[in-house]
C-alpha cells in the first residue's frame, strides 16, 4: 500500500473513522488519507481523536497501515477527550 496524499478536509457527508469507526458529521475538518494498493485508490478518514492517537505512535507502528476500527484496540487508545471536538 502506497500514501498517495493526506490532508486535512472538511466533509461533505458522513464518513466512519477509519481508525474507531464512529460517525464523523457533516462539516467536521478531518484528516483524509488517499491510498493506492493493487491498482486501487481509496480513501479513509480520521476523526480528531485518532489522529492525535497516530501522533503519538513511532513510524514503525505505521508504516504497514491499520485495518478498519484497529486503533480503539491499543491499550494507550484515549477512552476519552471527545470526538470531533465534541
Amino acid at each position: 500500500m502506497e500514501n498517495i496524499s493526506s490532508g486535512k478536509v472538511k466533509t461533505r457527508k458522513e464518513h466512519k473513522c477509519w481508525g474507531c469507526t464512529n460517525i464523523i458529521p457533516i462539516g467536521s475538518t478531518v484528516e483524509r488519507v488517499t491510498c493506492a494498493d493493487g491498482g486501487e485508490i481509496s480513501s479513509v478518514h480520521y476523526c480528531d481523536r485518532c489522529e492525535k492517537f497516530l501522533a503519538t505512535l513511532q513510524s514503525w507502528e505505521t508504516e504497514d497501515g491499520f485495518i478498519f476500527g484497529e486503533l480503539v484496540q491499543y491499550p494507550e487508545y484515549p477512552t476519552t477527550g471527545g470526538q470531533n471536538g465534541r
